[in-house]
Parts: C-alpha cells; structure tokens; sequence
C-alpha cells in the first residue's frame, strides 16, 4: 500500500522501542487491518513530493520538439541527451543505482522508454564488448523540482 502520511507523535515504548503515529491519507482501513493481522511489516518513509504535472509534461514535449527540429535530431535522441546531461540517476528499492550492460555497438540514444548515462567503463565477455550504464529515470516519474530543472536546463543548456 503507498499512502500520504504525516507523523502525528514519536515516542519510546518501556521496553526502548521507538513508536511512530502517522496521519494517512488515501489509505484503507480494510487494508490497514489486515496488514495487522499479516505481523511484521517493510516500511519505507521519505520525504514527500508531488509529481510533475501534465502541463510541465506538455511544455517540455514542445519545447524539445522545437528544439530537436532547430538542430536536426530526433525528439528522443536530443530527450535522452538532455537525460543523460540534467537527469536523475533511477534506484532500487534499496537506493541503490541501477546498472546496465549494453553492448558497445548499441546506439542507446535512440532509445524512446530506456534512458542511459555512460560510465565510460569497457567490460569484455564471451568476445563481446560491453558498455556499462547508469539507468536515468524516465521524465514521467519525475516530481516537479526534476520536471522543473530538467525544462530549465533544455531552455539554456542545449
């Protein structure tokens, strides 16, 4: 279950347990209850932000359309570019970077749902030559200060 919560109290059991009451929204007690009964949960809390919005999505589109026709490239070649330059490193569960292995022939910019940055490392397996990759999170995970950096950086970086 993925909610919205507040922290209501902090505080320490007798036995030097910390206790966490959360305020949540968009939860369902049905779910909550039988989360109880299921016993030990994984719990992972974060800061709080809101996801880009559909406008800045449209903005971004055009402006980088406009962009790609002025220099003579494709939306997802000049997409990725900007990625690869201004984007957000993508991470497990753990936080963990994730990585990929692309063979070196691999034009990874024409790429429309994967995005990629470079490592500049060089691996060598079964007579093959592999590239190894930062996995970039695609723009529509993005919250809005990514959304709103990435469309800062298209208007003056490229």
């Amino acid at each position: 279950m993925r909610c919205m919560a507040e922290i209501a109290d902090i505080g320490m059991t007798i036995d030097k347990k910390l206790r966490l009451t959360l305020n949540l929204q968009g939860a369902s007690l049905v779910q909550l209850v039988q989360l109880q009964k299921d016993g030990q949960l994984d719990a992972i809390l974060k800061k709080h932000s809101d996801k880009r919005s559909l406008d800045a999505n449209a903005y971004y589109w055009k402006l980088l359309g406009e962009l790609a026709k002025a220099l003579q490239t494709s939306n997802e070649e000049l997409h990725n570019q900007l990625l690869d330059s201004y984007g957000t490193l993508a991470e497990d569960e753990d936080g963990n970077c994730i990585i990929h292995f692309l063979p070196e022939t691999e034009d990874y910019l024409r790429y429309k749902h994967e995005h990629y940055k470079p490592t500049g490392i060089i691996v060598e397996f079964e007579g093959v030559r592999y590239c190894k990759f930062y996995r970039i999170k695609g723009s529509s995970q993005y919250n809005t200060r990514e959304m709103s950096r990435l469309i800062e950086r298209a208007c003056v970086g490229v």
